[in-house]
């Protein structure tokens, strides 16, 4: 036999082989096709493990952020309500009570008296308006969720009625019907408990809509246009922050619609109340309108 045919051991152990010149020759061993795919596989289960936790992990910081935005928009209708014998700014639209109320509106100077208050540089509405530019509407006005949604640009400027923010703000309303639970409060010295601001889980069947903060599994809000007019537990709406006078924020959990037929004014998802969102003097119906906090 050859040299290159015989075969070195060591200790009973195969090491190699030898080539004509009694040097060791090496194998040069690639991956194969089913080692290749049987890594790819593996790969695969261990990002469809994570995303979802990534995913969680994301929306967890996003309710965190929400809450401190909402803590700062509280701070600054205090601080309003102090320099106005005690009164929290107005929840009337551009045009005073004959354009209506609606939780997701603010007027023009609900949107400026609140904005003095967050610092920063703030801008008013007569800078936005003359530029147009989305940079300088300020991102406290909206939960993290719905600033960046793809379903529709919110907040934004709609003259010449007012501000469609990214929150419900339920103070100053006088005229939105104080059914389902809540009273909106109108001055500092209002029940400590009564909500302020929310998180949007709101829904029009009338009009088609349903905007959807913080949904299950961690996916972004989004705002429902065409696929609206549904319970926001119908796109899976996880709850939301509720932010009251006193300056605390709360998260409540979302759930489906349970109607008490001994008292309507109770009504209650999973932890949240379901209350009217939009009023207007001669209005007879408001069932078209309809959020949860």
């Amino acid at each position: 036999m050859s040299p290159a045919g015989r075969l070195v051991g060591y200790n009973n152990r195969l090491v190699g082989c030898l080539d004509d010149s009694g040097r060791c020759m090496r194998r040069r061993h690639g991956f194969s096709l089913v080692e290749l795919l049987v890594v790819i596989c593996i790969v695969a289960m261990l990002i469809a493990m994570l995303l979802p936790a990534l995913r969680r992990a994301r929306e967890q910081a996003q309710r965190t952020t929400c809450a401190a935005q909402l803590r700062q928009l509280t701070a600054a209708v205090v601080a309003y309500g102090i320099e106005n014998r005690g009164r929290v700014p107005t929840g009337e639209r551009n045009g005073g009570p004959a354009q209506g109320e609606h939780c997701v509106w603010i007027s023009s100077a609900t949107y400026d008296a609140i904005t003095r208050y967050l610092g920063d540089g703030a801008r008013t509405t007569a800078e936005y308006a003359a530029t147009d530019d989305r940079n300088l509407i300020e991102k406290q006005f909206a939960c993290p969720n719905i600033w960046v949604s793809e379903g529709a640009e919110i907040p934004y400027f709609a003259a010449p009625v007012g501000w469609v923010i990214g929150y419900n703000y339920l103070g100053g309303h006088a005229v939105v019907p104080p059914a389902f639970a809540w009273k909106s409060p109108m001055k500092l010295s209002d029940r400590a408990s009564s909500a302020l601001w929310c998180d949007l889980n709101d829904w029009s069947p009338a009009d088609r809509w349903t905007i959807v903060s913080h949904r299950s599994g961690g996916a972004a809000g989004f705002f429902y246009g065409a696929g609206g007019g549904k319970h926001p537990k119908d796109h899976n709406a996880a709850g939301g922050n509720v932010a009251f006078l006193d300056g605390s924020v709360r998260w409540k959990a979302s759930g489906r619609l349970i109607e008490d037929p001994a008292n309507k004014f109770i009504d209650r998802a999973g932890e949240m109340l379901e209350y009217y969102t939009y009023g207007s003097p001669d209005m007879t119906d408001v069932a078209g309108y309809r959020g949860l906090w």
